[in-house]
């Protein structure tokens, strides 16, 4: 899976072809909560999914101080 540096940060993301679509998954989960719907849209659209900060399996850039549900 790619990952992308933003603000010193690697964040984890897919992309398909097509117009783009973003799916941005909600607390306690990362890009996986959208794989069951992403066959279905990445035929007729560009998929876009990321891992937000401090979600998923991703190492943490530091001890969470800075974590906010905001």
């Amino acid at each position: 899976m790619p990952e992308l540096r933003v603000n010193g940060v690697e964040l984890s993301y897919v992309v398909d072809q097509g117009t783009p679509v973003v799916f941005v998954h909600g607390a306690w989960m990362d890009l996986r909560y959208w794989e069951p719907q992403r066959k279905a849209i990445a035929a007729k659209y560009r998929f876009v999914s990321y891992t937000l900060r401090y979600h998923g399996t991703g190492p943490w850039p530091d001890d969470g101080r800075h974590y906010s549900t905001a």
